[in-house]
């Protein structure tokens, strides 16, 4: 196996393994995924989130992994002896409701009622606990003086510009059904439903080797659907080669069969990344090559769920040591229309589909694209495993400037989200796995989610490394 092949799998492979949160939590929507037996779900299920820093009693010793020297808020705790499980401690999931609160959800006594098990359609009860405006909670243990709840910005887990995700909630019904989809550590893929009186329903699709997953709402129907490639390796000890689907998703958790897009780089891998390249309002596709120097090309979408014509646009360089960085989108020039970091440019966009070639992408690289200083320009931050989660601001051009200390982040831990969890109109970070309104504890094993609560200058309620 070849060393590129290796980073691509791995990257993957990582972003696949989030799901095993899903197992226990019933979460996204569906509760124990194939691949997860008993033993897994209790493991998993005893997840919960800062109930010792709350002052809230609890039954078993729990203890934080590291010792913050600030912003308790930003540590989760997890049951430090295995008897936990089967004491039943429960487990909590931050998931954004219709308002763009964020309740604290707990899921227990989660049960199968499908004699098929995890294979096709399959269906299953839970004990749902659901604490509302949980962000507020997280706000006032950070002791922010701003004003919780009034998420003047909207619900704000955007889904365009991202790096790929193994899990997502794809809509919440007027009747407060969740719809979303799940990958599980076997790479199989699951879409379905959580109805909060207690029961779930979800189908293992016939797709295989599905290692991450981009969503967006390609048809405007106002539920997300799911873009998918499928890693197809190769049978000569060469570069394995993908096959990208659309999945169209139903409001009540069911799917249409997978239609396979015509991608710029047929026979090849390639990197994607989702968002209005064009200005016309219908998401677009973005790609460039993987493992060689390529055109950016777009595929305008119609809005329907199809794409229009490639449109090439200029050559990225190939950079050998960035070559693990995801494709994200944001606005780096500062004129409103969207650009592009890759592994070795930054590319500004000219509202049309195409591009020029911008400064070199920063040696940091990036985990995550959002303004969070307020100013109007996107910056960047990146969090690395053993490095911690570090700020830069964009200074508008293309280049950025570090601010603030590095913080801490969890041991092993590269994950990370943006979103405004306590609504008040500053971007916060979740060290862990979450995306398009999921937020719950990574693959780390910790039972941990971290959040590190913005001031809304570029710095955040958060320890120094």
């Amino acid at each position: 196996m070849n060393c590129w092949f290796s980073r691509r799998d791995n990257r993957r492979r990582l972003r696949s393994l989030a799901a095993l949160g899903l197992c226990g939590l019933a979460i996204a929507p569906i509760a124990s995924l194939a691949g997860c037996d008993r033993s897994t779900i209790d493991q998993i299920i005893y997840v919960g989130l800062l109930g010792p820093l709350a002052g809230v009693n609890t039954p078993h010793d729990y203890t934080p992994v590291n010792k913050y020297e600030s912003n308790l808020t930003s540590v989760g705790n997890y049951a430090a002896d295995a008897t936990a499980a089967t004491a039943g401690v429960p487990g909590t999931v931050l998931m954004r409701q219709p308002d763009c609160s964020v309740a604290g959800v707990i899921f227990t006594n989660v049960a199968l009622t499908t004699p098929n098990g995890y294979n096709g359609t399959f269906s299953g009860t839970f004990t749902p606990t659901m604490t509302p405006n949980y962000g507020s909670v997280l706000h006032t243990l950070a002791g922010l003086t701003t004003t919780a709840g009034t998420f003047a910005n909207g619900c704000t887990d955007r889904t365009a510009g991202k790096s790929g995700q193994s899990a997502a909630l794809l809509a919440t019904t007027a009747a407060g059904v969740y719809v979303g989809a799940a990958i599980d550590i076997n790479n199989n893929l699951y879409i379905g439903a959580i109805n909060p009186a207690g029961t779930y329903t979800a189908t293992r699709l016939s797709l295989t080797n599905i290692y991450v997953m981009y969503v967006g709402d390609l048809n405007s129907e106002g539920v997300r659907q799911l873009l998918v490639p499928q890693l197809v390796p190769s049978t000569t000890g060469g570069y394995p080669t993908e096959i990208l689907y659309t999945i169209n998703v139903h409001p009540d958790g069911t799917s249409d069969t997978p239609v396979q897009v015509a991608t710029p780089y047929s026979g090849a891998a390639f990197n994607l990344v989702v968002d209005d390249f064009n200005g016309d309002g219908k998401l677009d596709l973005g790609f460039t090559p993987v493992n060689t120097a390529g055109a950016f090309t777009v595929l305008p979408g119609v809005g329907n769920g199809t794409f229009g014509a490639p449109i090439p646009s200029v050559t990225v360089p190939l950079n050998p040591i960035a070559s693990g960085q995801p494709l994200l989108t944001g606005d780096f020039g500062g004129d409103g229309k969207r650009d592009v970091l890759t592994g070795s440019n930054i590319l500004f966009g000219k509202g049309d589909g195409t591009f020029t070639l911008g400064p070199a992408t920063p040696s940091t690289g990036a985990t995550i694209v959002a303004d969070f200083n307020n100013d109007g320009k996107d910056d960047i931050d990146t969090n690395k495993a053993s490095g911690g989660v570090s700020i830069y601001l964009g200074k508008g051009d293309g280049t950025f400037a570090a601010v603030g200390p590095t913080y801490a982040n969890l041991d092993g831990e590269p994950t990370l989200a943006v979103t405004d969890i306590d609504g008040d109109g500053n971007l916060d970070l979740v060290v862990g796995q979450g995306q398009s309104g999921i937020y719950l504890p990574p693959i780390n094993g910790q039972g941990i989610t971290m959040f590190l609560m913005g001031n809304g200058d570029g710095t955040f309620h958060g320890a120094p490394v």
